[in-house]
């Protein structure tokens, strides 16, 4: 998803991506955008940071409170540490100046926030694992009380009425 007030940027934009092959999605401010992710799910979002209404920064921690494994890029007229910090800070993979991309470094900031998000997927699946781990540990502990109750209760019963071995053997 592109979002840009600027017609032309987005349009460059958008085109650089299609050619690259991406399936792209384009909005003018960011509340088309939120409304465009509320109907589909967007594994990128390229935006603008400045922009009438909604910043980019803004529409970041919207899109990151709803998914947070949505990798965005921000769009900056001017590059500066603050705006870097800001941009990072928010949670952006990365952030791109404009006029000062070409094709080939928006394909590596491409690549690179796709490879955060996959790792940020990635980690996310192995805390659900561990977590899946520690309740059937807990299950596992639950289970085995009552059953070990029961065998000894039954080892009980059999020593009180005598112990007859072919009940006896199963219970070992």
């Amino acid at each position: 998803l592109v979002v840009d007030d600027e017609p032309a940027m987005r349009l460059l934009v958008t085109s650089i991506l299609k050619d690259e092959g991406h399936d792209v999605t384009a909005a003018a401010n960011g509340e088309e955008a939120l409304q465009l992710i509320e109907r589909r799910h967007y594994h990128l979002i390229i935006s603008d940071l400045k922009m009438p209404g909604m910043s980019g920064v803004d529409l970041l921690e919207r899109v990151k409170q709803e998914d947070p494994e949505t990798a965005v890029i921000l769009l900056t007229g001017h590059g500066s540490p603050a705006i870097d910090e800001e941009a990072l800070e928010a949670g952006a993979a990365d952030y791109l100046v404009k006029g000062q991309f070409d094709p080939e470094l928006l394909g590596r900031a491409l690549r690179y926030a796709i490879q955060q998000a996959r790792s940020a997927q990635a980690w996310a699946q192995s805390e659900k694992l561990r977590a899946m781990g520690l309740l059937a540990a807990g299950v596992a502990h639950e289970l085995n009380t009552p059953l070990m109750v029961l065998l000894g209760s039954a080892r009980a019963a059999l020593e009180i009425a005598g112990g007859r071995p072919a009940l006896e053997e199963p219970l070992r």
